[in-house]
């Protein structure tokens, strides 16, 4: 080639055409010594005596990468598993060490335990140190002074504040209010109970300092509320009754739950459902906790100023609402706010989290799986999400694995925002239609960055970003191994349509379709990534491209690799686009432009070429393709279906 020639125009013929082949990516037997050559770091001089990039000589192991300048694969995805989690049998992120079933009665799911752990221990001395005031419903009259009581309600009414009331075996039919700084401390769950009538609440707390511990509460309308107060719930089940089990609300409003259990709550007709509500600048803690089968969400906050912290706890099996709809495992909007730490949200429904306006959610050293469709959903949105922002959410995630959800492993939609990393979005789930399964869908002027992330096994796309005010930032990501969706289509790493897209070190790997397809999007950018080992879609069996360009009028791709594509390693239709320091190898063809888009090669590039030009410098190599540069006219792919 020579400087400013245009080696490739549009053709008007329709089948794909061919520059003469590539040398062998051997090289050249006649070019100098290896030691004559001076290369750029992380390039070294190959066998023929010219540069190539530095790259794992063969395919990298799960939790690892290909990067440019290294030999050695790179770690990608999450960094370790914390207690509570081992690594799943895939080399993909982490699973629970859990009991395989759901736990029942006075037993909860304990993280890193495979049987159920008990609520409580009734084998421990009782009463406890420290009891002032004794209950024991089979006490005699002769029994009954000034601290026995047969009634906990009547031990409330005379126990001062910084008293501790004891508990002993039996059934209690009682609400309590409690109205002072007081402990309430049964034998354990699996031997107190305190029943309701569905109409009730079971523990209506209105004063600070409160603690209720070693009881199962059945049967109440709120099993505990607390206004305005302060109380610590410990080793509690709460079974049956109606939702919210508990409610936390008003600003001043705070509760810690710890080793207790929700489990079976009914839906509230035409009123808040959850198996925990906070609201209105409430501050709630679970730890070491079980929240099983709740209705609308296991864990829900609203407004702003309120906090919740999930930690060390299992949200599972959601179920609807008395409208059928909901199931989500932790669930804000209206500003509220979350921090999900070292937890397993498993088999809720819509979504494990969800942020909605102006709510954020922060989610570390977790597993989000298994989250099913609402149970009556819209037609368009008949999917489940491991994790979703709507309407200027936000989602901070670390460390965490988002695997098996049914539609959308991680969505960003309506002006929200995400920020990922050191985390892994694997095998995705196609709806009952066949569609989706994707690993992040980005769209409605939403922003995702993201690094440090594997996406890999999920369908249809690894990634995909819509509309205009759409970004996308990714470093040091994996995007690979996708599989098809519907009816055999798809299958991408990365798709782009009106949106804007950076991406540096990152790897896409093992793709069907296309490594990186970009349709009308406004920008893409990237430098230093590796796109390798695409194939052809599923059915009908075409493409298999490195990057398709279609109708771009800002591409850069710089200090890249393209190898080992089934079709071409670049393809620009009515795009410009600038090709600098870039590796391109072992594709059927190297390079393909048509529809207007002119191939140019320059000594350098600096920048945007001219309209329509795709500009390539000369230190972009091209070793071992079927044919340097294609000619003709390459079938090309339709756009994405947005959902």
């Amino acid at each position: 080639m020579r400087l400013g020639r245009a080696i490739l125009a549009l053709s008007s013929a329709t089948v794909l055409a061919c520059s003469s082949a590539d040398p062998p990516a051997t090289g050249d037997p006649a070019a100098p010594p290896p030691d004559a050559v001076t290369c750029a770091e992380g390039w070294s001089a190959d066998a023929g005596g010219q540069c190539a990039p530095d790259l794992p000589s063969g395919p990298c192991a799960p939790g690892t990468m290909p990067t440019v300048g290294k030999t050695a694969c790179a770690s990608v995805g999450t960094t370790a598993c914390h207690p509570g989690f081992a690594p799943h049998a895939s080399g993909w992120g982490c699973a629970a060490v859990a009991p395989s079933a759901a736990c029942s009665g006075a037993t909860r799911e304990a993280l890193g335990q495979t049987a159920c752990a008990p609520v409580g221990d009734c084998a421990a001395p009782f009463p406890p140190a420290g009891a002032t005031h004794f209950v024991d419903a089979a006490y005699g009259a002769g029994e009954l002074d000034a601290t026995h009581f047969r009634t906990i309600s009547a031990a409330l009414s005379a126990a001062p504040v910084g008293a501790v009331i004891a508990v002993h075996d039996g059934t209690y039919a009682e609400s309590l209010t409690i109205s002072r700084g007081v402990r309430v401390v049964g034998r354990c769950a699996a031997k107190v109970t305190l029943s309701g009538n569905g109409r009730s609440p079971g523990v209506a707390v209105l004063a600070r300092g409160v603690g209720v511990s070693g009881l199962t509460l059945s049967g109440h309308a709120t099993a505990v509320g607390v206004r305005a107060a302060d109380a610590e719930i410990a080793d509690v089940v709460i079974e049956g009754g109606l939702a919210p089990a508990i409610d936390v609300d008003g600003r001043g409003a705070s509760a810690t739950v710890r080793g207790s259990v929700v489990r079976g709550v009914a839906p509230r007709t035409n009123g808040i459902s959850a198996g925990l509500f906070a609201g209105a600048g409430a501050k709630v803690t679970l730890t070491s906790s079980t929240i099983s089968g709740a209705p609308y969400a296991g864990v829900l906050g609203v407004d702003a100023g309120t906090q919740v912290e999930v930690e060390g706890s299992v949200v599972r099996d959601g179920t609807p609402d008395d409208q059928q709809m909901g199931g989500a495992g932790v669930y804000l909007f209206d500003g509220a706010a979350a921090t999900v730490t070292r937890s397993w949200l498993h088999h809720n429904r819509r979504a494990a989290v969800m942020a909605f306006a102006k709510s954020r959610a922060t989610v570390k050293d977790s597993l989000l799986d298994d989250t099913q469709p609402p149970a009556r959903a819209a037609s368009t949105e008949a999917f489940g999400h491991g994790l979703a922002a709507f309407d200027t959410g936000a989602l901070d995630v670390e460390n965490t694995t988002v695997r098996g959800n049914v539609g959308i492993g991680l969505r960003l939609t309506q002006n929200a925002t995400g920020n990922v990393r050191s985390s892994v979005v694997h095998a995705q789930q196609k709806e009952a239609s066949g569609d989706l399964g994707t690993g992040a869908y980005v769209h409605v002027s939403s922003k995702l960055t993201v690094s440090g992330t594997a996406f890999v096994e999920n369908h249809r796309t690894a990634i995909e970003a819509f509309d205009d005010g759409t970004e996308v930032d990714a470093k040091g990501c994996l995007f690979g191994f996708t599989r098809a969706s519907l009816d055999g289509k798809q299958g991408l790493g990365f798709y782009l349509q009106h949106a804007v897209a950076r991406v540096e070190g990152s790897a896409f790997t093992g793709n069907l379709h296309t490594g990186i397809y970009l349709w009308e999007a406004r920008s893409f950018s990237m430098s230093r990534s590796v796109v390798q080992g695409t194939k052809p879609q599923e059915s009908p069996a075409i493409l298999g491209h490195g990057l398709l360009v279609q109708g771009v009028p800002s591409v850069s791709v710089a200090g890249s690799v393209f190898r080992d594509n089934a079709g071409v390693g670049l393809v620009f239709s009515d795009a410009t686009a600038s090709v600098s320091g870039s590796f391109v190898a072992r594709n059927a063809v190297g390079i393909h432009a048509q529809d207007g888009s002119i191939l140019q090669e320059l000594p350098e590039v600096t920048g945007l070429p001219d309209a329509h030009a795709v500009a390539v410098d000369a230190k972009t190599r091209f070793d071992g393709n079927g044919a340097k540069v294609g000619s003709g006219v390459v079938p090309l792919a339709s756009p994405l279906e947005a959902r």
